[in-house]
């Protein structure tokens, strides 16, 4: 059963997507979804990486852009850590979905945490 998210809870999330969105390397969107994923998982080592991101996130306000923060996107993550798998628990993406809008995918992600 998901987890009532509570308004405070959404706006953190929402600010969490914006400002990770984007891979600090190519700047290539990150997937919307693959965030999410990340975000939700409750395992011991992702949620320490999460609380990390959150402060770094916080912190980054006061880096008037001299310092660039960010997850890399699948592309440079393979670059960087040749070998290493990566893997997605779901997609929902213009990609696989190509009759949706942005909006009908951003709707069929809410409902999945509502």
């Amino acid at each position: 059963m998901a987890r009532k998210i509570s308004d405070n809870e959404k706006i953190i999330i929402h600010k969490f997507l914006e400002f990770y969105s984007e891979c600090p390397i190519c700047k290539n969107k990150i997937q919307k979804n693959s965030l999410i994923d990340f975000y939700f998982k409750t395992d011991p080592d992702s949620i320490n990486l999460k609380k990390k991101l959150l402060k770094l996130m916080k912190q980054s306000e006061n880096f008037d852009g001299k310092i660039i923060v960010g997850i890399p996107c699948c592309f440079c993550y393979g670059k960087i850590f040749p070998g290493k798998k990566i893997v997605h628990s779901f997609e929902i993406n213009e990609r696989h979905y190509p009759f949706l809008s942005s909006y009908e995918i951003e709707q069929m992600l809410s409902e999945l945490f509502e």
